[in-house]
């Protein structure tokens, strides 16, 4: 298991990041329950999108379902924006998380603050929605999952660098390949320390232009028998940074001036 560990840099790559806690409600919730939630958060997130429930994480779960009669309507995926800063929050039957962007285009974005910070945001907000869901509808929300999602911006280095970077661990002589930079990507799904309940994906793709990618690393932490969600969340991102730093090189973490 990775231990506790934080990468910090004074410039650092990442440019979104998405939390997330998955929970198992004791009995279906209605989205009806969820109106004192958009009214407390609608001031600041006034963008409001309501589509179709998105596919649970299990891999044995149906995706479809059918209601009887008298079933609960089951809550839409709902995503809370705010336009001048980027940050959403979304939430639906079975997860609740947030995106923020750190995206220089935008008047209100800000640098990226650190882990600390924003899984404290989370742990606050989710905490408001479970006490409004639980006091609507006298189910308990039991978190069994916790998930870390990073999006890196990495200009310096270019797709075909990176790659030979990871297959060789950063070593021999580099041999430029710039005609399969444009529009390549690659990714691979595997299970940390070979545990089922700690999957990762990683997926690598070129930016726009002659050089530079992005890489994306999701990480989760499963226990369906129950979890701490602030436990939960520090694991996944422990899995994250270790998986960040076996996907970069010594060089790479050099130029974002580790503090």
């Amino acid at each position: 298991m990775a231990e506790t560990r934080t990468l910090r840099f004074a410039n650092p790559p990442v440019r979104s990041v998405r939390l997330a806690i998955y929970f198992a409600p004791a009995e279906p919730i209605s989205g009806t329950h969820t109106s004192a939630i958009l009214e407390k958060w609608l001031p600041d997130y006034s963008s409001v999108e309501q589509t179709p429930p998105r596919a649970p994480i299990a891999d044995d779960a149906k995706y479809v379902d059918f209601l009887g009669t008298d079933d609960v309507w089951p809550i839409p995926f709902t995503t809370m924006l705010n336009e001048e800063t980027g940050e959403s929050i979304f939430f639906q039957q079975d997860r609740f998380g947030i995106i923020w962007n750190f995206d220089p285009d935008l008047d209100g974005a800000q640098s990226y603050p650190g882990f600390e910070k924003l899984s404290a945001e989370l742990i606050e907000r989710f905490a408001f929605f479970c006490d409004v869901i639980e006091a609507r509808s006298a189910t308990k929300i039991s978190p069994i999952a916790a998930e870390c999602w990073y999006a890196n911006e990495i200009p310096e280095v270019g797709i075909d660098q990176f790659a030979y970077g990871v297959l060789t661990n950063w070593e021999g002589d580099f041999a430029p390949m710039p005609g399969l930079r444009a529009g390549t990507s690659f990714s691979r799904h595997y299970h940390y320390e070979e545990n089922v309940e700690r999957p990762i994906w990683v997926s690598a793709a070129s930016l726009t232009g002659d050089t530079g990618m992005t890489l994306s690393i999701t990480a989760r932490c499963v226990d369906e028998s129950g979890m701490d969600a602030v436990t939960g969340l520090q694991t996944a991102h422990d899995i994250l940074i270790d998986t960040f730093a076996k996907w970069t090189s010594s060089e790479m973490r050099k130029g974002w001036g580790p503090l």
